[in-house]
């Protein structure tokens, strides 16, 4: 039987539902991507912002986030509400566990939810799952880190040379040119990459990569497609259903 709650706010490009699955005890929230438009630019602007190491502070004095980002996130989940009806849903269903889900931007709001709700003591980190698809570097090395340390469930779904999973760009943590200064200012992503060489398509292969940001783990320098974020409402449903229900299969 599937039971679903979904809350549309009225922000321009956004939606977060949630729906709980009692099949597999799991709630989760999901965010849909960019639209092409006024917002990605936007994203781009506080991305070279971000590069310069100009990020807004996330739940601590280390972790930032892009401003465009750390806006987003407080306006569309924290003062509208949504956070306390997660809360008063997971109260509900006390034995589901949570997922984070979302693409392109709200793949890095999802990201951030995740980590929001361990380090704010809402939920036990034991519960929380995240998965994003196509999610740009969110956040700086401090906030990689705090994701690593805290969400033990962690993959990003990466498409062959999506462009936004490139942005805003870093330089290889591996490269001598990098000081130690530079590296802790610099974006990085968290682990772990699931990496689709192809068109991720049903039934495509993919690959896991364990290793610190993307640098050895696929070419970043042909990461130049755009129309991995060009997917509609309904595609991106489709999306979240199909990986959700094939990972709630195996966990």
């Amino acid at each position: 039987m599937l039971k679903k709650l979904k809350f549309r706010l009225k922000i321009p490009y956004h939606l977060i539902f949630y729906k709980t699955y009692c099949k597999f005890q799991a709630l989760y929230v999901a965010y849909k991507g960019s639209s092409f438009d006024k917002q990605l630019l936007a994203e781009f602007m506080h991305g070279l912002a971000a590069q310069l190491g100009a990020w807004e502070k996330f739940e601590s004095e280390e972790a930032g986030v892009i401003t465009y980002f750390h806006l987003a996130f407080y306006r569309l989940f924290v003062e509208s509400g949504m956070k306390e009806d997660l809360i008063d849903l997971a109260a509900k269903y006390p034995t589901y566990r949570i997922w984070t889900i979302g693409h392109s931007l709200g793949g890095s709001l999802a990201s951030m939810t995740a980590l929001y709700l361990v380090k704010t003591g809402s939920f036990d980190a034991s519960k929380i799952r995240l998965v994003t698809w196509g999610e740009p570097r969110t956040g700086n090395v401090a906030f990689a880190k705090e994701i690593e340390q805290l969400i033990q469930f962690r993959y990003r779904v990466v498409k062959k040379n999506d462009a936004i999973t490139n942005l805003p760009a870093s330089l290889d943590p591996n490269t001598p040119l990098l000081t130690a200064s530079m590296y802790e200012r610099q974006p990085l992503f968290y682990r772990y990459l699931v990496h689709y060489d192809n068109n991720m398509k049903r039934g495509d292969p993919f690959k896991i990569c364990s290793l610190s940001d993307d640098h050895t783990c696929r070419n970043l320098a042909l990461a130049a497609d755009f129309s991995g974020n060009l997917i509609s409402d309904r595609g991106e449903r489709i999306m979240f259903e199909e990986w959700l229900f094939f990972s709630l299969s195996y966990i």
